[in-house]
């Protein structure tokens, strides 16, 4: 693996750590989660990051399984701002994240 992949894989890795560790710190429901604008758009930006990163891994051959779905969800807070809902995030973060991050770390560890 190119040292630019490793990088591009740190990132993401990087990014799941803020989300879990600073931006839900604190929050543990929707309904908390939903009031807290800074946290939304924090876990957005930290999202655009992530697809940005399996884009170009994408382009260095290096496939994740949810390259598509997070880079697709990236382009939807990117370009449709308005149709990323809260629940949507929410869920997105506690059922794909945890598994990326694990299949991050796995790459990283080789």
């Amino acid at each position: 693996m190119t040292r630019n992949a490793k990088k591009y894989l740190y990132d993401i890795d990087k990014c799941i750590d803020n989300i879990f560790k600073i931006h839900l710190d604190g929050i543990s429901n929707i309904k908390d989660f939903k009031q807290d604008i800074t946290a939304i758009r924090a876990i957005e930006r930290e999202i655009e990051i992530i697809g940005e990163a399996l884009y170009r891994l994408r382009q260095m051959q290096v496939e994740l399984s949810l390259t598509d779905s997070i880079i697709n969800k990236r382009n939807t807070i990117a370009h449709q701002y308005d149709a990323t809902k809260e629940e949507n995030l929410w869920s997105f973060v506690f059922h794909d994240l945890p598994s990326l991050n694990q299949e991050v770390a796995q790459l990283l560890n080789q």
